[in-house]
């Protein structure tokens, strides 16, 4: 693999982290999975300390990944979109703990009157299967009207389940509805551009130049159900996809959804994560209060998740650390993976942050990924 292009910066001290990322290159160790193009950064207290990129942004292996090279990095969006929004809460932009519908009354409709978007955030709204017309994601308005007609599932608050669909869509009306402004924008102006993190969703036209072409697989453990099983929940919770959606259309890069359709680079995303390992500071500046971001990270729900029919932990908009999401810090470690395999967390307890991306998209669904959690396991044992 002598012709692999890696490029980047890497402290002495963390060259395990090199040596892992430079394996996951070779398919054979992993079973089949492989990197075709990948990034991985981590800071500790606040500091880069590994920042590399390699591989190709494209199937064919023609174009190297570069340091600005950015991809979809599905779910991950929605831990960036919770960052935003406890950035607005700690300023008093918005209160994630007043009914949405104070903002957006017709949301109340059908028993939704007391959901807040604390409970969004943390998964028990009970809003999970909006009724919309199979491929409606981009027709304006579809999902707005969808979502004002839903009843809960349950009382909410009251149980859990992961919101892998509505979650941006909801969240992104109310914070339009309360201040006027998209989240998309509210993202760009609080975190990428002052701080220079590469993150967006609602691309520009020099974003999209920068895209690496996700590479699909039918084998992936929630691509496969969505497009083929009617008898699974994500077949039905997600209609509203085109299912022939490759993730590289025109559409998903230029349409804001913050539930998948989010696009960075490692290095943006360990920026991102940055102000949950160190209450609230980013680049020197508090972000966000420290009493808030001790709330938001904190435990919110741990029990069964009926969507994904299993055990399940999050915090106010994250995932916490399981035996499912293991991102192998401590159990206060907070962050989300994507179905793709890139994942973003914060370890408040060591002051880590940390995101791994990649194009090729792993057989697996969005848990553990063996990839990522060796480098992962490299960066700590090197701590």
């Amino acid at each position: 693999m002598t012709d692999l292009p890696i490029g980047g910066t890497c402290r002495p001290e963390f060259e395990a982290v090199r040596e892992a990322f430079v394996a996951n290159f070779d398919g054979a160790r992993w079973g089949g999975d492989t990197d075709v193009g990948a990034a991985i950064s981590a800071r500790v207290d606040g500091e880069t300390v590994v920042d590399l990129w390699g591989g190709h942004r494209d199937a064919a292996r023609a174009e190297p990944w570069t340091a600005d090279t950015i991809v979809c990095v599905f779910s991950v969006t929605k831990a960036v979109a919770a960052i935003v929004i406890h950035a607005l809460h700690s300023d008093g932009m918005v209160d994630i703990d007043a009914p949405i519908a104070a903002a957006w009354p017709d949301f109340a409709q059908n028993g939704k009157g007391a959901i807040t978007a604390r409970m969004v955030l943390a998964q028990t709204a009970g809003l999970l299967n909006p009724d919309v017309p199979d491929g409606s994601l981009w027709t304006p308005g579809v999902m707005t009207r969808a979502i004002e007609a839903m009843a809960p599932e349950w009382v909410p608050g009251t149980q859990a389940g992961y919101h892998s669909f509505t979650y941006g869509p909801i969240l992104q009306e109310w914070v339009l509805r309360a201040t006027g402004t998209p989240l998309h924008r509210h993202l760009r102006d609080r975190f990428t551009e002052p701080f220079g993190l590469a993150f967006a969703t609602g691309l520009t036209e020099d974003e999209i130049a920068r895209c690496a072409t996700v590479i699909d697989n039918p084998d992936n453990g929630t691509l496969h159900p969505f497009r083929n099983h009617p008898s699974e929940d994500v077949y039905h919770h997600w209609r509203a996809l085109d299912r022939a959606e490759d993730f590289n259309s025109d559409d998903w890069r230029r349409h804001a959804f913050f539930s998948l359709a989010g696009h960075g680079n490692a290095r943006g995303i360990a920026g991102l994560m940055t102000p949950l390992a160190n209450a609230g500071l980013l680049d020197g500046q508090q972000v966000i209060a420290p009493d808030h971001v001790a709330s938001a990270i904190a435990e919110h729900w741990s029990g069964y998740d009926r969507f994904g029919q299993g055990p399940g932990r999050f915090a106010a908009g994250f995932q916490m650390a399981d035996d499912l999401y293991r991102f192998d810090g401590t159990p206060s470690t907070v962050g989300f993976h994507g179905i793709g395999g890139s994942l973003g967390f914060a370890d408040p307890v060591r002051h880590v942050s940390i995101s791994y991306t990649c194009n090729a998209l792993i057989a697996g669904g969005a848990g553990v990924n063996p990839m990522s959690q060796g480098l992962i396991r490299a960066l700590y044992d090197a701590l």
